[in-house]
Parts: C-alpha cells; sequence; structure tokens
C-alpha cells in the first residue's frame, strides 16, 4: 500500500483534531464513568458516542485516503491504486 501522508490543510486538519479531541473526551467520559460506578446503561451509551465519532472520523479519512490515491495515480497506476484501495477498505471491514 502507497505510504500517503495525512496532509489536509488548514480547516480540514483542525477539522479532524477536533474530531480525534471529541473521541478523547468520549473516552475519559467513559473511564470516569467506570471509576464513578455509573450504571451499565449509561457507560454502554456512552460507548455507542465513541463508536460512532470513530467511526464518523474514520469515514472522513477514507474519503480524504481515496481521494489522494485517485489523484496521485497516473495512468496504468490506476489500476494498481483501485486494487490497493479495495484491499485496504477489505481489511477496514474486518
Amino acid at each position: 500500500m502507497d505510504n500517503i501522508s495525512c496532509n489536509n490543510a488548514g480547516k480540514e486538519r483542525e477539522s479532524l483534531k477536533r474530531r480525534f479531541s471529541q473521541i478523547i473526551g468520549h473516552m475519559n467520559s467513559t473511564k470516569n464513568m467506570i471509576d464513578n460506578d455509573k450504571e451499565h446503561y449509561d457507560i454502554l451509551l456512552q460507548l455507542s458516542a465513541v463508536e460512532a465519532a470513530t467511526r464518523s472520523l474514520r469515514k472522513k479519512m477514507m474519503q480524504d485516503y481515496t481521494v489522494e490515491v485517485l489523484k496521485n495515480s497516473k495512468g496504468g497506476n490506476r489500476t494498481k491504486s483501485i486494487k490497493q484501495l479495495n484491499t485496504f477498505i477489505s481489511q477496514m471491514f474486518k
């Protein structure tokens, strides 16, 4: 798989950082809930928020990665790039 950095500029980078911060906040809240013996129901709801935020971030980064791979592929490499993307997507959703 080609190495393509997370070279998002300006607003995009800040958006990704906000999403990461949101996930970290949800995780810290979950830990605090466990430390404070909160109900399983409440903890499970918080974990659902973690999962949703992580899924949203992964989707956005995958979209950005797909655009970068296809933008950087030229001519005959495009077929190779699409195969690599398909392999990557399969690995992501095992």
